[in-house]
């Protein structure tokens, strides 16, 4: 299938830019055609030769292979009135076909925990022969709209309707499936019997998620307790939302047992791919550890009729969409070869599964305690200390990020873990104040050795303002010589503490001294949406961490007086990478093993960063 260029009226449809970027992003290479779309609709459809007949009779005019009422000429008015007409005619009256002024809703809205509006929904978006990629990605915001405030809805169906031509459309978190396109004039029975079938998917494809109660307030939502015991949930609280139009669209939550409502719990909700690994399973694993989240239980998602909710859809025979298969992107990597500059594959439909994870402790960003270092880096060490919590349990996690690292509300007693008594440390006041969290990317520590000695790139995921400079570079993590399995990640607390040290808001207007801050140059150089190679990225972060250390021919300068008192243990922690990095270059050259062990670089991270606690007056 091939999407014709620009229509200008269409184009001008769009919501707005930042609408258009994002689902074009989100998009980008999870779009594709299905021979077997139209085929799957008439067995929907089932035996309506009958009422297909009654239909065509009334309203169809045989001699001018036209429908009645159907606009005409070189400019045709809108179409959707009358098709919407025809609906009712031949679709179950409980789905609802929703033109673009009808769907309309503000996806800023609070994710809502108190309705069913929008149970059976499909989305129509009229466009101008010939259809354009604009005109999906219209469709794409709005159906982005209409899902993103509910968190009962797994899949969505649209259409895209010309006064010639109409396309099915089913949209879910592993991208787009459109069918071939039907001419409405000159197949008016197809039209009709599949028009009819797609309200049949619409309603009976388990579009909505059953497990979910709205009969009472707050709703309530069916799994699991500890010990694998049947529970009901009630949702107080969306604590956090990542709105995605495909993707984990992980949303967390307050909630609690409606048996017990004195005790509060979190819940993850995402579309977990196969491919990624097991976080519940290893949660569950690792549970009772020092510096990582308290498991409670985890389940996959089934609907009414006992089936996992996922995105199984058609998957045989795909064609890719061209105008949706050449981009990369960049803010997320994935790398599976020797080189992560390399092409990306044209088209991915990840089998992505609905699953729920409950752990006990709710926590809280770090940028929130910006002000307070001492809370910041207290935070940062009992998190390398859950860091290595997992890895002495036989994983990496391999994605430390800001997002990843959580300052509990109250500090829990060291005793209380299991391993607390051999803690490479002693934790500081005995106890611990924030958690390690999510392990999407976690990966045992044997099968990436496993994986190295065979000679191969391990897949890396992750943000890559996170990520180390060394690992970003071409061939990282192939040389045996070199290997260490933690220091990458430990140069990622690194990130996560500069990051948070230097979120600062552009005064306005812009200062004299702002441009060459160390705040303007992270902010500016971390997250940009230009970077077009990883390598040159790669060495960007090793340039900003030369200006972070104590031998800088050209220091950074920080703007802001908090971003400053981060300044000192920012610089210890640069030198110590930068060192640990000519370190590693020497032992590839020399064909030597890593001179310095994985408890090595713990200990040296952690003394830094306790030495930076105990300077900001607080007894270690």
């Amino acid at each position: 299938m091939s999407i014709s260029p620009p229509d200008t009226a269409t184009a001008a449809s769009i919501p707005d830019k930042g609408k258009y970027v994002s689902v074009k992003k989100s998009l980008q290479r999870h779009v594709a055609q299905s021979p077997a779309f139209l085929p799957q609709l008439s067995a929907k459809a089932g035996d309506c030769d009958r009422m297909i007949g009654d239909i065509i009779s009334n309203h169809y005019n045989q001699r001018t292979r036209k429908w009645k009422k159907w606009p005409q000429g070189l400019t045709p008015g809108p179409v959707y009135p009358v098709f919407h007409s025809l609906t009712k005619l031949c679709c179950d009256p409980k789905v609802q076909f929703l033109g673009k002024s009808d769907a309309q809703c503000d996806a800023s809205e609070p994710i809502s925990l108190n309705t069913s509006r929008g149970r059976y929904t499909v989305l129509c978006q009229e466009y101008n022969d010939p259809l354009t990629e604009e005109a999906l990605l219209c469709l794409g915001a709005h159906v982005q709209e209409h899902l993103s405030p509910h968190i009962f809805i797994n899949y969505v169906y649209g259409i895209l309707l010309s006064w010639h031509r109409i396309t099915f459309v089913r949209f879910d978190r592993a991208g787009a499936i459109l069918s071939e396109s039907i001419s409405m004039a000159d197949q008016p029975e197809s039209f009709i019997k599949c028009l009819s079938g797609f309200a049949v998917l619409a309603k009976d494809s388990e579009t909505v998620d059953d497990t979910i109660s709205f009969l009472e307030q707050p709703l309530l939502l069916s799994g699991s307790s500890a010990h694998d015991a049947t529970a009901t949930f009630a949702l107080e609280e969306c604590l956090y939302d990542k709105r995605t139009l495909c993707g984990t669209s992980t949303r967390i939550f307050q909630i609690h047992n409606v048996n017990h409502p004195e005790g509060k719990y979190v819940l993850k909700d995402w579309w977990r791919s196969r491919d990624d690994a097991d976080e519940a399973e290893i949660l569950r694993k690792v549970s009772g550890l020092f510096g990582l989240p308290e498991y409670v239980s985890h389940w996959l998602v089934r609907g009414s009729n006992g089936a996992v909710q996922d995105t199984a859809f058609l998957d045989e025979n795909l064609v890719p969409v061209p105008e949706f298969i050449a981009e990369h992107k960049w803010n997320k990597i994935e790398c599976d070869g020797p080189d992560p500059d390399e092409e990306e594959p044209p088209f991915i439909r990840q089998l992505r599964v609905h699953s729920r994870l409950v752990v006990k402790q709710r926590g809280y960003h770090l940028i929130q305690f910006r002000e307070s270092p001492l809370v910041v880096l207290i935070a940062i060490h009992d998190a390398v200390l859950g860091h290595w919590s997992l890895y002495k349990a036989g994983y990496v996690h391999r994605d430390v990020s800001y997002g990843n690292i959580l300052v509990l509300p109250f500090a829990i007693a060291a005793t209380k873990y299991q391993n607390h008594e051999r803690l490479p440390v002693p934790a500081l006041s005995n106890q611990c104040t924030a958690i390690l969290n999510d392990f999407d990317n976690t990966v045992l520590s044997s099968e990436l050795n496993a994986t190295m000695d065979a000679g191969q790139r391990p897949k890396e995921k992750g943000t890559i303002a996170y990520m180390s400079a060394h690992l970003l570079r071409t061939k990282s993590r192939i040389n045996q010589s070199v290997r260490s399995l933690v220091l990458d990640d430990l140069e990622s607390f690194l990130w996560v503490l500069i990051v948070t040290a230097t979120s600062v808001d552009c005064p306005s207007p812009v200062p004299s001294g702002w441009d060459s801050s160390a705040e303007c140059w992270i902010q500016e150089g971390l997250f940009r949406e230009d970077i077009t190679n990883i390598n040159s990225f790669a060495y960007s972060k090793y340039g900003f961490l030369d200006r972070f250390s104590s031998k800088s021919w050209s220091p950074f300068e920080f703007y802001d007086d908090t971003s400053r008192r981060y300044g000192p243990v920012i610089t210890k922690l640069s030198d110590y990478m930068l060192a640990r990095d000519s370190d590693r270059k020497k032992a590839t050259r020399a064909k030597q093993p890593f001179p310095i062990d994985d408890d090595t670089l713990y200990l040296d991270v952690l003394n830094i960063l306790r030495e930076a606690i105990q300077s900001c007056g607080e007894s270690v």
